[in-house]
């Protein structure tokens, strides 16, 4: 019987553990994002630190190779009919190439936003296997809370990734606007645009040229456009895209990031508790504590036979005086039995015993 879930019969009770078990399952969740849990797969900041790492690389393998050849004479095609190469608040304000590219190649074709979308889904996936494994660990008193709570957690989570979502396409949409802060644009178009004036190249002071890190095959495209305006604006626009683009990316992984972590992982915790506590209504605790009906059937059946075993006991116990009684006059026989045993040696004992030769004759003399 001890080994069958308790059973609670009031409203108190069940209220009470309930409580017990959010507070526990709520203390573990907690533990789990900060990555303090010794289960290493089943953390959360950890794991999803690694999901964004994965998620930056796939990013920046997908961004259009700017600098070779299939891109280098898409641009080429373009500007021969269209003037302007570059982001208008930096170096020029026609930059309609620049913006038409930027627009087709990552924004329509849904690089950011379908990279994110699997972000996105990669996180709740993981968030629902951890929470339900630490449901399972603190909720097994029966099947139905743990089944509750599962499915009060994955609808909670789903609701999370779609605000999630939401947050990172309106951010991937945003990028349609081609102004950029970052001082590394500014300062690596302007070496590769003062690259141009000759063939040389310009080593900065301390650090390696930007130009000195482009492919072999592109330098080689520079050193042709040098006397060539039309080839230096191809040129220009592809170097502009291919920082650009990186930049963006990089930009766009950190934001997304962020709010991948504020509306999923942030939020967690306080929105499981919320939904759940919901759920703490008097009706509803009774069917979420209800005893599954094998478990009932067992808790009976264990119960008639301890009701069985009780009356055997009681039985014995009536018995009891009688059978020491019986005991009492076995004992009092025995005892006799021994004394009249022991008489008995005795007697023969003696009977057994050698006499003593009766005392010689005297001759009695004559008078």
């Amino acid at each position: 019987m001890s080994e069958l879930p308790v059973c609670l019969e009031t409203d108190e009770e069940r209220a009470m553990l309930f409580n017990q078990i959010i507070r526990k399952i709520r203390t573990d969740l907690e533990s789990r994002i900060k990555g303090e849990s010794s289960d290493a797969d089943l953390t959360v900041s950890p794991v999803v630190a690694k999901m964004v790492q994965f998620f930056k690389e796939k990013l920046l393998s997908k961004n259009p190779k700017w600098l070779e050849k299939a891109m280098i004479d898409e641009v080429s095609r373009r500007q021969a009919t269209k003037q302007g190469y570059t982001v208008d608040n930096l170096i020029g304000p026609h930059s309609d190439i620049f913006i038409a590219l930027i627009k087709e190649k990552i924004i329509e074709e849904g690089l950011l936003k379908e990279c994110a979308y699997s972000l996105v889904g990669d996180v709740r996936e993981h968030l629902q296997k951890v929470v339900q494994h630490v449901i399972q660990r603190y909720a097994h008193i029966n099947g139905i809370l743990p089944a509750a709570l599962n499915g009060k957690a994955e609808d909670c989570i789903d609701n999370l990734g779609v605000q999630a979502r939401g947050d990172c396409e309106r951010l991937a949409l945003a990028q349609e606007e081609t102004s950029t802060t970052y001082d590394l644009y500014n300062k690596q178009m302007s070496q590769f645009v003062a690259s141009l004036s000759d063939e040389s190249t310009i080593e900065l002071a301390g650090e390696k040229s930007f130009c000195n890190m482009l492919p072999e095959e592109f330098v080689l495209l520079r050193k042709d456009a040098v006397q060539s305006p039309q080839k230096r604006a191809v040129l220009e626009i592809c170097v502009s895209l291919h920082t650009y683009t990186k930049l963006m990316i990089e930009g766009f992984v950190e934001m997304s990031a962020k709010l991948v972590k504020f509306s999923l992982v942030g939020q967690l915790v306080e929105k499981l508790e919320e939904v759940w506590r919901k759920e703490s209504g008097r009706t509803t605790l009774q069917k979420l504590f209800a005893e599954e009906e094998s478990v009932a059937q067992k808790r009976e059946d264990l119960s008639k036979k301890m009701k069985v075993l009780s009356d055997f006991k009681v039985e014995l116990r009536g018995l009891l005086p009688a059978v020491l009684q019986m005991q009492n006059g076995k004992q009092i026989l025995s005892k006799k039995a021994k004394a009249e045993e022991g008489n008995s040696s005795s007697a023969k004992e003696t009977d057994n015993k050698p006499q003593p030769p009766p005392p010689p004759l005297r001759a009695v003399a004559k008078p």
